[in-house]
């Protein structure tokens, strides 16, 4: 009698927790689908807030993982790219296995890149910090769609960083301070930027090494131009810069 009953309450224990399994998932479900369509109509907050609750409520099921990711893409959404970097490197964290790993590296870079400012005359710190995250989706995800785009993205933010630099060199160069000058722009022979930027960077390299005395110095880089950027305007400048400063 003893064994029937132990038998009929496990069997009632197991279908009790079969049904209760089954409505939480229904119900995660559910929940998730309301908090997308929060996001959907651009309800950001209320969205944020469901997609929380599902993460609370139902810890355990899929769509708490696929809350996570929601929040970040809602924050990156809302332009809030501060928050979306927090979120997006959290789910990183929480799911390094994941097939949506890709995707957040991705947009973690992005939500870097996202922080630079329109002109290059104020802080570009953000921009090392993008192309770290952009190099980490082209070398571990290369065979993903998001690799072409991070390395657009990186040559455009290492572009930014040699404008900066030039802009920096510039401001010395005018105004006679040439020792300064030439370290700014050596700074930019030593980065991956544009051709344009380059060669003119070799050019006044050379030139600020003459106005200091350093003559072997200043030879090397208009060897260099020459080599490197014989096309260029500023190859087409050598010989008279060599008769200026008596360089044979």
């Amino acid at each position: 009698m003893k064994s029937l009953f132990l038998s009929l309450f496990v069997a009632f224990f197991l279908i009790g927790c079969s049904t209760t399994d089954h409505l939480d998932v229904q119900s995660a479900e559910k929940a998730f689908k309301e908090a997308k369509s929060y996001e959907d109509d651009e309800r950001y907050e209320e969205a944020l807030r469901r997609y929380d609750e599902i993460k609370n409520k139902f810890p355990y099921s899929q769509y708490a993982k696929e809350s996570d990711l929601r929040i970040a893409d809602v924050y990156f959404k809302k332009e809030d790219f501060q928050a979306a970097v927090a979120a997006y490197s959290n789910y990183k964290f929480l799911y390094p296995n994941n097939e949506q790993i890709p995707y957040a590296s991705y947009q973690l870079a992005l939500s870097y890149y996202n922080q630079l400012p329109s002109t290059i005359d104020r802080d570009l710190s953000k921009a090392y910090q993008a192309i770290k995250e952009f190099d980490v989706v082209i070398t571990k995800y290369g065979s993903s769609k998001y690799a072409a785009l991070a390395q657009d993205k990186k040559k455009m933010a290492q572009n930014m960083l040699a404008e900066k630099e030039t802009y920096i060199a510039d401001f010395y160069y005018k105004r006679d301070a040439f020792l300064s000058a030439l370290h700014r722009y050596e700074g930019v022979m030593n980065m991956p930027a544009p051709q344009d930027l380059s060669s003119k960077a070799h050019l006044r390299a050379a030139i600020c090494a003459f106005e200091i005395g350093e003559f072997t110095r200043g030879r090397e880089y208009l060897n260099s131009l020459s080599q490197k950027f014989a096309s260029s305007k500023e190859a087409k400048q050598i010989q008279s810069i060599e008769k200026k400063y008596g360089i044979h």
